[in-house]
């Protein structure tokens, strides 16, 4: 059984960001290709981009257990990691690597064990995290601020690293060597 990469964490903490450039640090790593009910948009090809579905059809394969793992982030907008895809990217001989909620990256480490690393990326400090989603999203509800101490909390039990995102080239070199130690190869970048 191969090496699999898990980064997690809580929402607007960078985990997609950090994840491009462990990406393109190796060709070893590669990202699976996660089904979702969400509308195809422009540029967006199926099959390569995500796999799109209907919620009825992302219902049916959540009852056939087609995910490693699935969620409803927004009210009729489901996500998931088709159990397919990470197995594909292992007979390849290549490193899965999955951008996914703290719950997601328990139940996929609780399946491969050893063979995952988790990396629980976390923001500097709750003003930080606030700055950012305000930014982001040009809102701010208390109700997530309360998730984000959940999903840290969690990360932290979980995790084989955590990596404060704070400087982006500090966490990207961070994130890089760590991993690499993990799946045995050398830095590129």
């Amino acid at each position: 059984m191969g090496k699999i990469i898990i980064i997690t964490g809580p929402s607007g903490v960078g985990k997609t960001t950090l994840s491009k450039f462990l990406l393109q640090s190796s060709e070893k790593f590669e990202k699976p290709i996660t089904a979702t009910t969400r509308s195809i948009r422009e540029n967006e090809v199926d099959g390569k981009d995500y796999f799109f579905l209907s919620v009825e059809d992302f219902k049916n394969k959540i009852t056939e257990k087609y995910f490693i793992e699935n969620e409803e982030v927004y009210p009729g907008k489901f996500y998931g990691v088709p159990i397919s895809e990470l197995e594909r990217i292992l007979e390849e001989g290549k490193i899965p690597v999955l951008v996914v909620d703290v719950m997601g990256a328990q139940t996929i480490a609780a399946m491969y064990g050893r063979n995952t690393y988790v990396v629980n990326v976390a923001y500097p400090s709750i003003e930080e995290a606030y700055d950012r989603l305000q930014k982001r999203d040009n809102t701010v509800d208390p109700e997530r601020f309360n998730k984000i101490r959940q999903e840290e909390n969690m990360g932290e039990i979980i995790q084989s690293v955590k990596i404060v995102n704070d400087k982006l080239d500090v966490a990207v070199r961070e994130l890089i060597r760590n991993v690499h130690t993990f799946t045995f190869l050398r830095e590129t970048i």
